[in-house]
């Protein structure tokens, strides 16, 4: 990700972690530990945020791109020169050719919503049922603020709580922290929080900013819960359920006769780096690599 930024032309600094950290224990007593705390390696922001990212991304592909937005794939079947996608979209459905095809879908979505024709193996198919998204059952609480106030009370921005809804807080801010936010993990299940429901979450969440920084973060200037579990482009049922810990992900495998015309990325298609940004790259360059292969050979270059 560092070298991809530097490519860009891209800027990153250290997530803000300088003073106290704050936490909260179950029966609701909040303790300032003096020390902060300093994950390590120390997590890093892209100047810009992530949309600069896309942003630099997106200004180096040529006019020959074409998005069409808001189209889900509904099925792919293999033609003798060609891959048949049916697609829809607020219009209807349509098919599209397309000579080669990366799939960056999470292998779970993939394998419950996409219609194969030759169908892939069964084993193979069932792996990917099995493969879970990271992330895919969480949820995140973000508020933005006029001034990092608590960084003028000697405080971090990170905390640690027992009683939530959030369970891991930390500052969101820019560089010099004018752009001032906080944000936070929920610890809630995804049954738990749709049975809340999301004004319900966010009241509560700014609630435990305000116990933990002070009444200052009970008026934001915008607040907002991301909830990827009611995200249906991202997670399935089978999301829904705990992970007690991080997955291993096995290297993508596409069967014949699909081998030369379709290829797999995604960040859960990474055995390295699966479930990160990281990982995403990983299996991006891998993919894209191989389709460059494969092209040149045919092509005689």
């Amino acid at each position: 990700m560092e070298a991809l930024v530097s490519e860009l032309g891209l800027s990153h600094f250290a997530q803000f972690s300088g003073g106290a950290t704050v936490v909260e224990t179950s029966d609701g007593e909040v303790r300032k530990h003096p020390s902060s705390w300093e994950p390590s390696p120390s997590s890093q922001r892209v100047a810009g945020g992530t949309q600069a990212l896309i942003e630099a991304l997106q200004d180096r592909l040529d006019e020959r791109v074409y998005l069409k937005t808001g189209a889900h794939v509904l099925s792919m079947q293999l033609r003798p020169h060609a891959v048949e996608l049916e697609v829809q979209d607020a219009s209807g459905r349509c098919t599209q050719l397309a000579a080669h095809v990366i799939v960056t879908v999470p292998p779970r979505l993939m394998a419950q919503d996409m219609g194969l024709t030759p169908a892939w193996p069964e084993l193979l198919m069932g792996a990917m049922r099995q493969t879970p998204t990271w992330m895919a059952g969480q949820a995140k609480f973000v508020a933005m603020y006029p001034k990092a106030f608590w960084r003028d009370a000697g405080l971090s921005g990170a905390a640690m709580s027992q009683r939530g809804p959030m369970v891991e807080i930390h500052d969101a801010s820019d560089a010099r922290g004018e752009a001032a936010a906080l944000f936070g993990f929920v610890g809630a299940s995804p049954e738990h929080r749709a049975g809340m429901g999301r004004e319900d979450l966010r009241r509560q969440s700014l609630a435990q900013f305000t116990r933990l920084f002070g009444e200052q973060a009970a008026s934001p200037l915008w607040s907002e819960v991301q909830d990827w579990a009611q995200e249906p482009l991202t997670a399935t049922r089978a999301d829904l359920r705990p992970l007690n810990h991080h997955p291993t992900y096995p290297r993508a495998a596409v069967p014949e006769p699909w081998a030369d015309r379709v290829w797999l990325a995604g960040t859960e298609r990474s055995p390295q780096y699966g479930g990160y940004l990281e990982g995403a790259l990983d299996a991006a360059t891998r993919a894209v690599k191989g389709l460059l292969a494969q092209r040149d050979g045919r092509s005689g270059r």
